[in-house]
């Protein structure tokens, strides 16, 4: 049969309309198929749609001059502009929505190279820009970058930008050759941070704990000379892990120290933001007024309970806030009364209880 139908007006095939004013408005039917069939579209046959959403390429691109122009990202959100020198970038139109940001970078033997972002370029050479932070793939805890100096693949966000740049200042060798891919949906989202060994945060929104650190006791006096009141026990014990960041911190929630000597009495903990310097073992507690100034807070213990062969001081419901020059705390022990020396230098544990920010 051939297609189409001819129609005689005032004769004949009546035409389905809607009336609209006057004017007839003709009602369609959506049928799909391929040339000499057709299926009308319902639920259970649905018109076939393919989303398409194809990636944005730029490259490979060689870097073939330095930026002499424009100069180097300073960071901590400030902003470059300027016409870039030719050759020194490659760039590429971001497609607006939220996207993410795929760069290989070859052939590079020394030299700094840029990402950068931009809301205002008008042909990616142009207008205001700002470092954007990527991470390289493939290694494990590596941490955002705006700048790399070494071969490899990086991932980011260009989400809200209008162009997306990698961009080469000072000086440079080798033959540097730069791969840009933009693929569309949800950006990349990086933690600038690994998660310590042992813990999972999965889930887990503001202050994550209570997270127990435990470290047993080193230079313990094992033999001959008894402690006195106000001495030192033991060497600095180093807990790790207090920050899941650089210079983070969290809240002291509790405190215990286990004494498998069973010869321990009242005590004091004292916490320090890092490491310092102790009298030593076995001598009255001293540090220097610079190390004082170190001093997150001290936790005092009355008294500790015979458990038998063991015995125990606590200190709970604490909120003491704290923060840490890099990740771990640090702590040392005072006694408050005298007693004999230990079995083990290892006869210690203490115990800190800490809810991490």
């Amino acid at each position: 049969m051939a297609d189409n139908v001819a129609v005689t007006a005032g004769s004949g095939t009546t035409i389905a309309t809607d009336d609209i004013g006057g004017a007839h408005y003709q009602r369609m039917k959506v049928s799909w198929g391929v040339d000499g069939s057709a299926v009308d579209a319902s639920a259970t046959n649905p018109l076939p749609i393919t989303h398409y959403d194809p990636d944005i390429v730029s490259g490979p691109t060689s870097i073939t001059a330095t930026d002499a122009v424009v100069a180097a990202p300073a960071g901590a959100g400030a902003t470059v502009s300027g016409a870039s020198t030719a050759g020194s970038h490659v760039f590429v139109l971001c497609p607006g929505g939220d996207s993410a940001w795929n760069v290989q970078l070859t052939g590079v033997s020394t030299g700094s190279f840029h990402f950068e972002g931009s809301m205002d370029s008008t042909n990616g050479t142009d207008g205001t820009w700002i470092n954007v932070n990527g991470r390289q793939t493939g290694i494990v805890n590596t941490v955002l970058a705006g700048t790399v100096t070494t071969n490899g693949i990086y991932r980011g966000n260009t989400s809200g930008l209008k162009y997306f740049r990698v961009r080469q200042t000072g000086t440079y060798t080798g033959t540097p050759v730069v791969t840009i891919r933009i693929s569309g949906g949800i950006g990349a989202v990086f933690l600038n941070a690994s998660i310590p060994t042992g813990s999972n945060n999965i889930g887990l929104t503001g202050r994550a704990g209570p997270f127990p650190i435990r470290v047993d006791s080193a230079g313990l006096t094992i033999a001959t000379t008894a402690y006195t009141a106000g001495d030192q026990m033991g060497t600095i014990f180093t807990l790790p892990n207090a920050a899941t960041a650089t210079a983070g911190g969290g809240y002291i929630k509790g405190v215990s120290v286990v004494s498998a000597a069973d010869i321990t009495g009242a005590m004091d903990v004292v916490f320090f933001r890092q490491s310092v310097t102790l009298a030593g073992d076995n001598a009255a507690f001293a540090i220097s007024d610079a190390d004082a100034k170190l001093i997150i807070d001290i936790v005092q213990m009355g008294t500790s309970v015979d458990i038998g062969n063991n015995r125990i001081a606590r200190a709970t419901g604490l909120e003491i806030p704290y923060d840490v020059t890099a990740t771990s705390m640090f702590a040392s022990l005072i006694t408050r009364v005298g007693h004999t020396f230990f079995a083990a230098v290892t006869d210690l544990q203490l115990t800190v209880y800490v809810e991490r920010g």
